[in-house]
């Protein structure tokens, strides 16, 4: 059942299906959403990639592609509204990130960054308005496939670039800032190419499978210790995801919840025990804290005591003229950490506590629409939102896909699945009646 009309609303929209050239937009979008190639054409440039974030050009084509998918969800206003209206936590964040400039240390740096993030938002609104879950998997299954063969022409054609130097001499970054971003998609464009392989047939079931390989060939060259745990844990989780459709409703999403919750706490909990772990750590060639996270955490948590409740303003707390993340993280670093990598200590510098608290609300309710939904269908729907659910949860506990400074697919997936899991809901409690 898929009706035209807006639930609880007045209005009667109708909703062309997308055509060729839309979806070859959306594709573009994604794209730009996932790598943000204007840190390799600064590098073209001859100017320093740390500075993509600010760059003009960047700016002005997120602007566009903002100010498009802005349209079709102001034509829809009413549906997009009734969407919103069934996530509150999601909806109270991003009204606490608008208000967040009227309190931040740098106002207009952070007024900045909001508009970033509210263009995310409504590009993640124009998403779950005009495309089913299984055509976006569809949709992001290509965008990160053409990131994977465009990285693969970096590093053959600019090594200088697509290669790391120093730190992390030889490993691959492709068209990427950061070899860790690179593992990360890659590690995502691994499950959503596998997913839709395993529904389809012939010739698309071959090419989502070459992709797959190409996805994991990339995040083997990556090197990304984060992006390795992330597979590992899904790649273990996985087989439970096909029980709990089977499963009563209450047992199977209550178990599938306690494993995730269960082994990011116990991954946690390695994290803050790793002294335990000297001897283990140091063989296999790692730093006693891992890359120096600790001390970034330790620095970050003496920030959030200092102003708990609201945090520093939307995206400034990093930025280097401020001199915050100086003064706090300094003394424990000897290095410019670019964030807390720690996704909910960043969402506490930025929006405090009440961010927090916001964040895990909108999780825990989508996390049980999601499972529940599991149970009334085994296609890439169902599958899709758990995936990205997983890799929202496990990326976050060393790295930071919670806040968007440029854009972020990530993220953008996250909103789509709360606000189209709520209209799947709809729809499924519709027709069991």
């Amino acid at each position: 059942m898929n009706p035209a009309i807006c639930p609880h609303t007045s209005a009667s929209v109708s909703i062309r299906p997308a055509g060729w050239i839309e979806q070859g937009l959306a594709v573009f979008c994604l794209f730009m959403a996932a790598c943000t190639p204007f840190n390799f054409l600064r590098y073209l440039r001859g100017l320093p990639i740390d500075a993509g974030a600010e760059d003009s050009a960047q700016m002005v084509v997120l602007g566009l592609i903002y100010a498009v998918a802005l349209l079709p969800v102001l034509w829809s206003l009413g549906r997009v509204a009734w969407m919103w209206g069934r996530n509150v936590p999601l909806l109270a964040l991003a009204l606490l990130a608008l208000l967040s400039p009227l309190w931040a240390v740098d106002p207009a740096q952070s007024l900045m960054r909001v508009s970033v993030y509210l263009g995310s938002t409504v590009a993640a609104s124009y998403f779950a308005l005009r495309y089913p879950p299984a055509q976006f998997a569809r949709l992001i299954a290509a965008a990160l496939t053409l990131t994977a063969l465009v990285s693969v022409l970096v590093v053959v054609a600019m090594p200088d670039f697509g290669i790391m130097t120093g730190t992390h001499e030889g490993r691959w970054r492709g068209i990427f800032r950061h070899k860790n971003v690179l593992g990360r998609f890659m590690a995502f464009g691994l499950f959503i190419n596998i997913l839709m392989a395993l529904h389809s047939q012939a010739l698309a079931r071959r090419l989502y499978a070459l992709s797959a390989l190409l996805c994991a060939f990339l995040l083997v060259m990556a090197q990304s210790a984060t992006a390795w745990a992330v597979t590992l844990i899904l790649l273990v989780l996985w087989p439970f995801v096909g029980w709990i459709s089977q499963a009563s409703a209450g047992r199977g999403v209550r178990v599938y919840l306690g494993l995730l919750f269960g082994i990011c706490a116990a991954v946690m909990a390695v994290l803050s025990l790793q002294f335990v772990f000297d001897v283990y750590v140091n063989a296999a060639g790692r730093d006693l804290t891992l890359t120096d996270r600790v001390q970034i955490w330790q620095g970050a948590w003496a920030a959030i005591c200092d102003r708990p409740w609201l945090g520093y303003g939307y995206g400034v707390f990093w930025d280097r003229d401020s001199g915050l993340a100086y003064s706090y993280v300094r003394q424990f670093l000897l290095w410019d950490a670019p964030h807390a990598h720690n996704g909910l200590l960043e969402l506490a510098l930025n929006m405090g506590l009440i961010g927090v608290v916001l964040f895990l609300l909108s999780f825990v309710t989508v996390s049980w629409r999601c499972a529940c939904l599991l149970r009334q269908s085994a296609e890439p729907p169902a599958h899709l939102a758990l995936l990205v659910l997983g890799f929202t949860l496990c990326l976050n506990l060393t790295e930071v896909t919670l806040i968007v400074r440029t854009a972020n697919l990530l993220w953008l997936c996250y909103v789509y699945v709360a606000l189209r899991s709520s209209l799947s809901r709809y729809y499924t409690q519709l027709q069991a009646r």
